[in-house]
């Protein structure tokens, strides 16, 4: 009966198996939101909503990452290279910002009229 039971616990469970396969879905459509940028909407239009998604996309595979940690850290790697494929989007998403001297912004704006 022990046997049994030392078997189970390394198989994974539905939900788990559920949870993977919609990790895999949300880190797929986080790689098509990368590709976004260079795919012109005249050519797919359906492809310029994954890279408007693409904030929401990145918080939920931080997400499941924090998830897999938890739950079983090997399935964290997988969110976490999708993440660092396209860490060039990233850096241009959350930028740090730099202080600025008054004096250039006096010039900054311009308006047209």
């Amino acid at each position: 009966m022990k046997n049994k039971k030392a078997k189970s616990s390394h198989k994974t469970s539905f939900f788990m198996k559920v949870i993977l396969f919609f990790n895999i879905i949300v880190a797929l459509c986080l790689i098509v939101s990368y590709a976004a940028a260079y795919i012109s909407p005249d050519t797919f239009w359906f492809i310029a909503f994954f890279g408007v998604a693409y904030p929401l996309l990145l918080i939920a595979n931080i997400a499941f990452i924090v998830f897999w940690l938890i739950a079983k850290r090997k399935y964290a790697l997988f969110s976490f290279i999708v993440i660092l494929i396209g860490y060039n989007n990233l850096y241009h998403m959350v930028q740090s910002s730099r202080k600025y001297d008054a004096s250039e912004l006096k010039d900054a704006m311009k308006v047209i009229s």
